[in-house]
């Protein structure tokens, strides 16, 4: 089969790059126009680093760790094509999480505060807890890039571009008959907030597939990277409930160079509306991203000084179901 041929063939599907690979779209001929789209996500996030208490029961200790629930997103992009097969276009990625889990224990003393709660990282025990986590996620990617025919049906899309981020993650800990040896903290209810803001841009680069494989269907995949340059911030206050004791608050900034990565694999139908004046596409797929050492929170003044800190990943993983429409 000659290019031409096999290039008209694959016109109902080229609108379909665009949606679920989260960036812009790889056109496999020379079209050009404005394009748009909107996803749904269904994600859930993990995160490591987040130790909040551990339960002793008899010789055993339980690690306790917030639970992470599936939550919804939103992913949003516009576009146009120009030249032969180039395009360019931004899209904007939005999931707010946030986690409850409760801990009572009967028994007193039979919850320990984990978290090196900043009274001179003493053992501290309580009664029970109560614990909240929230994470609230944003990102920009702006990226220019072209299509290229490698085989019958078969195409790849590179593409460089810039990527923004926010990713602001909060912790509310609260221990009730909290008492820490050798201090005037006894039985008393406790509450620490901790905070950890990270926010960064820097280069992104892409390489997009796709497999049409007939009657409008298509196998699409994507893998991704960026180094987002950033300023964290991060913060513990803790908080005596119903007498004033005294409790340093850490409050610290650093500049970091932050990885992340993504993979995605979907399919998507495809198909030519109005004399093929307009094109419609519906997609579903299964995406995951990696933001490694987003979490990195200091507890205690002497964990400043010596500059040791409670580091986690924070990933991403979960379905994607979206319609996309050129016009």
């Amino acid at each position: 089969m000659d290019l031409f041929n096999t290039l008209q063939r694959m016109r109902v599907y080229y609108i379909a790059t665009t949606i679920l690979l989260g960036s812009t779209p790889m056109f496999l001929y020379p079209i050009r126009g404005p394009y748009a789209w909107v996803d749904y996500l269904l994600w859930q996030p993990q995160e490591d680093g987040l130790q909040y208490a551990a339960t002793v029961d008899a010789n055993t200790l339980t690690v306790q760790e917030p639970r992470f629930t599936w939550s919804s997103g939103v992913r949003a992009g516009v576009g146009c094509i120009f030249g032969h097969t180039w395009d360019i276009g931004a899209v904007w990625t939005h999931l707010k999480q946030q986690s409850h889990v409760a801990t009572v224990c009967t028994v007193p003393e039979s919850v320990l505060v984990t978290p090196l709660t900043n009274f001179d990282e003493s053992l501290a025990t309580s009664t029970g807890t109560s614990y909240q986590l929230c994470i609230d996620f944003d990102t920009v990617d702006v990226d220019l890039g072209k299509g290229w025919f490698i085989w019958d049906g078969i195409s790849l899309s590179p593409r460089m571009g810039v990527k923004w981020a926010r990713i602001h993650q909060s912790q509310d800990m609260r221990y009730a008959q909290v008492t820490v040896p050798n201090t005037d903290i006894n039985l008393v209810p406790i509450e620490i907030v901790r905070t950890n803001n990270f926010s960064g841009a820097g280069p992104y680069v892409t390489l997009q597939s796709m497999w049409a494989l007939g009657k409008g269907f298509s196998l699409i995949g994507d893998i991704s990277g960026s180094l987002l340059a950033g300023k964290l911030c991060t913060s513990s206050t803790p908080v005596a409930m119903t007498s004033p004791i005294a409790t340093p608050i850490v409050n610290n900034t650093v500049h970091k160079i932050r990885p992340m990565a993504r993979a995605l694999l979907g399919i998507d139908w495809a198909t030519a509306l109005s004399d093929d004046a307009y094109e419609l596409c519906v997609h579903a797929g299964y995406e995951m991203q990696w933001w490694p050492q987003q979490w990195n929170a200091v507890a205690s003044v002497a964990q400043v000084q010596s500059g040791i800190r409670q580091s986690g990943d924070l990933s991403f993983q979960g379905l994607v179901l979206g319609l996309g429409f050129w016009f």
